[in-house]
């Protein structure tokens, strides 16, 4: 019984609910290191767990390229690190 009344009230996550709209997940990811957003859980004080997204701190820059000048999502650790050369 206590697992039909538990059941009622939990809704497990779909990869649906958390993409953009229209299922690409390039807006997510580094272009360089693959980084993408992470679920997790917010726990409160009561040990409530509730779902959440953890997201990379993406930008979008000017990066030089073998073909040119493309802008590209790029996360600051691949930044920090010189993995990209900058357009200036």
């Amino acid at each position: 019984m206590f697992v039909l009344g538990f059941a009622k009230y939990f809704q497990p996550v779909k990869k649906s609910d958390f993409s953009g709209g229209d299922g690409g997940e390039s807006m997510a990811n580094c272009a360089l290191c693959g980084k993408k957003r992470i679920i997790g859980n917010n726990v409160s004080h009561s040990n409530n767990k509730t779902k959440r997204l953890i997201m990379p701190n993406l930008q979008r820059i000017r990066v030089v390229t073998g073909g040119g000048v493309k802008r590209l999502h790029v996360c600051t650790r691949c930044l920090r690190s010189g993995r990209v050369k900058k357009a200036v």
